[in-house]
């Protein structure tokens, strides 16, 4: 009989913990969702309340908010992100009470010069990002005047005391920033994938 209580206890806390995942992963979804339309409106400071709070650790809200709207905004280029959608969501990990989960996205980004360019400024610019993007990523509309650039990135979602729902920024493993942000155990698990 004891053995009995005991399997019904473990079942339970079992049942319970698939449960909280699952209602953690249909609150993801939502918020990803919201975050990633408001990426697509360039509404900045939507954008700042669904960034992880400890990036502001390192760079003020308003900081980040401003170098967001001076690339968007440059003089010398009309930048426009398109085509930005959810590729993949990982299955969600814990550790402890904190949950984290990686996402894929991809993206166009669109960036006209202005004013016009000549010529062979845009083909350096365009090698340029080559360079950066591949060769593959990048191209040249001469009817728009406008290069593409294709991007897939990666994404941490973050649920944990300093963000009590679900929050984003970028991740890139190679990035220094990475270590002010998050425990190396936790940046590995996300590239455990």
């Amino acid at each position: 009989m004891k053995k009995y209580i005991i399997l019904i206890c473990l079942l339970n806390s079992v049942s319970s913990g698939f449960s909280q995942f699952a209602k953690d992963s249909a609150e993801l979804v939502t918020r990803l969702d919201t975050f990633i339309q408001y990426n697509r409106d360039m509404n900045f400071d939507k954008i700042m309340d669904y960034t992880y709070p400890k990036l502001f650790t390192i760079a003020t809200k308003e900081q980040v908010k401003e170098a967001l709207e001076s690339v968007f905004n440059s003089d010398e280029l009309t930048l426009k992100m398109d085509s930005l959608k959810t590729e993949k969501i990982y299955p969600l990990f814990a550790s402890g009470n904190n949950r984290y989960a990686k996402v894929n996205y991809s993206m166009l980004i669109l960036m006209t010069p202005k004013p016009m360019k000549d010529t062979a400024d845009i083909g350096m610019l365009v090698s340029i990002m080559q360079k950066q993007f591949g060769d593959e990523n990048v191209r040249f509309d001469k009817n728009t005047n406008t290069m593409i650039i294709y991007q897939k990135l990666d994404m941490a979602a973050i649920k944990d005391e300093l963000s009590p729902e679900w929050t984003f920024f970028n991740l890139n493993k190679d990035d220094p920033m990475m270590d002010l942000l998050l425990d190396k155990e936790i940046i590995s698990k996300f590239y455990s994938n």
